[in-house]
């Protein structure tokens, strides 16, 4: 039973509600996290450095945008539903912004999934080039939908035993839970967590108010 729940990821309240217990509360847009004493406010850095992160538009956007995600949190999947969709049509389509992902992971859910699973999956994916196709499914589905990973697999067209064998082998679980130890050190505490050309925004804020700051940062 424990093989074949690593394979899944259960979106519902049972999870929502073990997750608030045991690891932080809900604000009205994002999940915060008890804070480390003496912890910064989220470093400059975590805005800044992407690396090999993956990325949705032009490299050579005016806006760059990096959102520390969570394929879990209630907030992430409403960012993705209720605002992604117009930033993607609107600015990066157009050009104008780059969009980047982090994954930012929690302590496994107790009796349940690994956290990292999802994030791992979704970097499998990636290795065939189909990072954004696989993120899109896993934020999408309705709340009692059970995902199976290797079935999302194959219905964007991934090669089913190369992206199997990543999958079983948690490749970029050591990776993903790396890079979210080290946000919390540099002050992250909060999903999703989004740099606008560095600018901090914390939860899934309106819509107006993310087009505020990209407009702001495309007239500079």
């Amino acid at each position: 039973m424990i093989m074949r729940m690593n394979k899944f990821i259960l979106f519902g309240a049972v999870i929502v509600a073990t997750a608030i217990g045991a690891f932080g509360t809900l604000t009205d847009s994002a999940r915060a996290f008890p804070e480390v004493p003496g912890s910064p406010r989220p470093a400059q850095s975590l805005g800044s450095s992407v690396g090999n992160l993956p990325s949705n538009g032009s490299p050579n956007a005016k806006v760059r945008i990096i959102e520390y995600g969570n394929y879990y949190d209630p907030f992430s999947r409403m960012f993705f539903q209720d605002i992604e969709q117009q930033l993607r049509a609107e600015y990066i389509e157009t050009g104008k912004v780059v969009m980047y992902w982090k994954d930012f992971v929690f302590p496994d859910f107790p009796g349940l999934l690994s956290d990292s699973s999802a994030a791992n999956a979704a970097m499998c994916a990636n290795e065939q080039g189909m990072f954004w196709q696989y993120h899109d499914l896993l934020l999408s589905p309705s709340e009692t939908e059970l995902l199976d990973f290797e079935s999302l697999a194959e219905e964007i067209g991934l090669n089913g035993k190369r992206f199997s064998r990543c999958l079983a082998d948690m490749r970029y679980q050591p990776l993903v839970e790396a890079g979210s130890q080290n946000a919390v050190r540099e002050g992250l505490n909060a999903v999703p967590t989004f740099f606008i050309n560095g600018r901090l925004v914390v939860g899934a804020q309106p819509w107006d108010e993310f087009k505020r700051i990209i407009e702001e940062e495309l007239v500079k």
